[in-house]
């Protein structure tokens, strides 16, 4: 049973079982949407490549719940975003300067779109960026993670996917918006969580515990930029499907998994220092869609016991 997901994917790829295919059509005809449905199968089953983004905007609200007769209300909500999104694009030069931003923006020039579109509470000063501000590096690395999985999607669909997450998740409202702090508070969280799951791994929890390790000093920046500057591409799509169906606590799997992939490293390890270093480089010593793999069952297989009937014939479990 724990690896149901097997029967629809082989591996990571992009190609989707019909039954996934036809039970996210049938979620996406509903009207109104029921996002509950679609968080269950984000959690429950890797959602098709070219349905992601779409799923996403009704999970983080960037299009409504009602689509109206033959779509009218999503494609005008969807007009207005780009016509703004363009709007948002010609402004940057004037305000930050450079060349023109290009059809698809980096994610420094989506960072910088945010602050644009969100400068209400100082309209009468025109927003800054620093570059060293551990804020900036966070919405940086979350932009980067929406521009690399949208970048054969709607040009707008990374900035506008960016800024909802950012609101709903960090709560963003604007420049000045305490997103470190509260970033700083998930951690925390999460570490504990992390801490609580090492018990099952003795060998590597003693050893992390003899070379004096800080877990929330070495491993901060994997919770607070959400693994976007770590994972792959395909592995971070996955992961984030999980994050955004409602599981924040996937991280933590993340975090166990990559500790896991490096245990004998770290079992050979003298000092914390050696440990710092391999933890801010963590991608070049495993296999992170073999980590993404390991985290999502390491997750799902004490959640998939308790599971409803509803929700199994859902996500296509009989």
């Amino acid at each position: 049973m724990a690896n149901f997901r097997t029967k629809y994917f082989q591996g990571l790829g992009n190609v989707a079982p019909m039954e996934v295919t036809t039970s996210l059509e049938s979620a996406l005809n509903e009207e109104p949407l029921k996002i509950d449905k679609l968080c269950t199968i984000c959690l429950w089953v890797r959602i098709p490549h070219a349905y992601r983004p779409i799923v996403w905007k009704f999970i983080l609200g960037v299009l409504p719940q009602w689509k109206g007769d033959k779509n009218v209300l999503w494609k005008l909500v969807e007009e207005a975003r780009n016509c703004r999104f363009e709007d948002l694009k010609s402004a940057i030069p004037c305000i930050f300067g450079g060349e023109p931003v290009p059809e698809r923006p980096c994610p420094r020039r989506l960072v910088e779109m945010l602050l644009i579109e969100t400068n209400s509470r100082n309209s009468n000063k025109l927003p800054k960026i620093n570059t060293n501000d551990p804020q900036y590096v966070v919405l940086e690395s979350i932009a980067y993670g929406f521009s690399v999985i949208c970048d054969d999607g709607r040009p707008d669909d990374a900035f506008w996917l960016f800024k909802h997450f950012v609101q709903k998740h960090l709560g963003w409202d604007g420049p000045g918006s305490p997103v470190v702090k509260k970033l700083k508070t998930q951690t925390k969280q999460y570490i504990s969580s992390l801490n609580v799951l090492l018990r099952e791994y003795p060998e590597l929890r003693d050893q992390i515990e003899r070379l004096g390790v800080n877990l929330e000093s070495c491993c901060s920046m994997w919770f607070e930029t959400l693994f976007s500057r770590i994972l792959t591409i395909k592995s971070l799509e996955s992961i984030w499907d999980v994050y955004l169906g409602g599981a924040n606590d996937i991280l933590c799997h993340v975090a166990l998994s990559l500790l896991i992939a490096t245990k004998a490293r770290i079992l050979e390890m003298n000092d914390a220092t050696e440990f710092k270093l391999m933890t801010d480089d963590i991608k070049q010593y495993a296999d992170m869609d073999a980590v993404a793999s390991r985290a999502i069952r390491l997750w799902e297989n004490p959640v998939l016991k308790k599971l409803t009937p509803e929700t199994r014939k859902l996500i296509g479990m009989t």
